[in-house]
């Protein structure tokens, strides 16, 4: 394994720079008004999108003291800036060398509120980020391949199944610029491999509070890292009455939840130090998540059109996903006709599926590409299902598709951010 794993990283790395370079020559914006961002030329058929997000990571990355001070809007996820900032210093350092400064402000011209220096150095460090977070999604799908399909698959479905990851609106609006958006990717996969692990591993009662404690890191990342936390519940539940009595099971669920949220709730803690009351920007500009404690404080019918308005909103989002919701029932019923029966990573996907769900159903703010977190776990469900009908006319199918998907991408107007 250790042998084939640069000659993996080597072909994974082909199919996303293949991919996401070929973004680049996709239409470009007819009007400012249609995205959030600055569009980039590179010469007179290339260009890309810089999303007016970026300003804010890049800000922060290069002067890091920003995260200490009152409402800044990064300052729930200061483990991503301070990434940024440990690639950026370096590159800043040796870019310079290699690019030309002057060039680099001319091509995005007075507008962008971005010193030279943080061009240079810190945009090509986030750039990093995402290729290197969608990278790490790749390795996790290959690595859950084997278990999905009980070892049945075969590479030609393996590599079409990896194209979806590569080719679609948020590699093609994201991935070339400061965002989080790959984390999309990431996030579900990443709750996916943790619960193999532990099938195939079962931590002892001290490595499962060390886990604990270290995914506790990662919603300092990225707000959606917060459902590692009932993972690791769920994992932990599963154990019941296998290998720990009940009063352990309780004290270890007591315990990984304080050591999850231990890190959160130290960052809180360091600002109030300092005099800075945390800022999360998500919940004060959008309500996310809390939107739900302000419309109980009403009365009941007004909760309940509330509610109702906002699964509305959400269901609205889904829009982009139809064909994979149509598509892996389909499978299934085509699977399920020669008697195969779940796997368990099959109904860990099934669970994720429902959590990630039920999460952005909640969030109370609604955007397609939040919503694009479920077609990872969507495309676990379509490797186990299409591990069961591997029939000539059903890979000349899916090599098909797979290429007539990715020309579309590259070919379609949009999306822009």
């Amino acid at each position: 394994m250790p042998a084939r794993l640069p000659r993996r990283i080597l072909v994974l790395t082909v199919l996303i720079l293949g991919s996401a370079l070929s973004f680049l020559f996709s239409p470009p914006p007819q009007t400012p008004d249609e995205f959030w961002g600055l569009y980039i030329p590179l010469g007179e058929q290339a260009g890309f999108i810089l999303n007016k997000d970026s300003y804010g990571y890049i800000q922060a990355a290069e002067e890091p003291g920003r995260l200490l001070q009152q409402n800044e809007e990064r300052q729930s996820r200061p483990l991503y800036v301070l990434l940024g900032t440990a690639l950026g210093y370096p590159l800043r350092a040796v870019l310079p060398i290699l690019v030309d400064e002057a060039s680099v402000r001319a091509a995005v011209g007075p507008d962008v509120p971005l010193s030279d220096r943080a061009l240079i150095g810190f945009y090509p460090a986030f750039v990093l980020l995402n290729f290197g977070v969608l990278l790490t999604s790749l390795l996790l799908f290959v690595r859950l391949y084997s278990p999905l399909t009980k070892g049945t698959g075969n590479l030609l479905t393996l590599g079409c199944l990896l194209v979806f990851l590569v080719s679609n609106p948020i590699v093609k609006a994201f991935f070339w610029t400061a965002h989080q958006q790959m984390f999309c990717f990431f996030t579900p996969l990443f709750c996916l491999w943790l619960l193999e692990r532990f099938r195939q591993r079962p931590p002892r009662p001290v490595q499962w509070l060390g886990w604990a404690l270290a995914t506790g890191l990662l919603p300092l990342v990225y707000g959606n890292f917060v459902l590692v936390l009932p993972v690791l519940l769920y994992a932990l539940g599963r154990q019941s009455g296998q290998r720990w009595p009940r009063k352990q099971m309780w004290s270890l669920a007591a315990g990984t939840v304080l050591l999850f949220l231990l890190p959160t709730v130290g960052w809180i803690l360091l600002l109030k130090l300092r005099g800075v009351t945390y800022y999360n920007h998500e919940m004060a500009r959008y309500h996310q998540l809390v939107w739900l404690a302000e419309a109980a404080q009403t009365s009941p019918a007004e909760f309940l059109t509330t509610v109702g308005q906002k699964l509305l909103e959400f269901a609205g989002t889904l829009s982009g996903l139809v064909g994979w919701l149509l598509a892996v029932p389909l499978l299934w019923l085509a699977a399920r006709r020669r008697r195969q029966p779940m796997t368990p990573v099959v109904a860990d996907a099934v669970f994720l599926l429902l959590l990630f769900g039920a999460f952005l159903a909640a969030l109370g703010y609604y955007n397609e590409r939040l919503t694009f977190t479920l077609q990872p776990l969507l495309l676990c469900l379509s490797a186990a299902a299409l591990a069961h009908l591997q029939g000539l006319g059903q890979r000349i199918g899916l090599v098909v598709t797979v290429l007539a998907w990715h020309t579309y991408q590259v070919l379609s107007y949009g999306p822009f951010s």
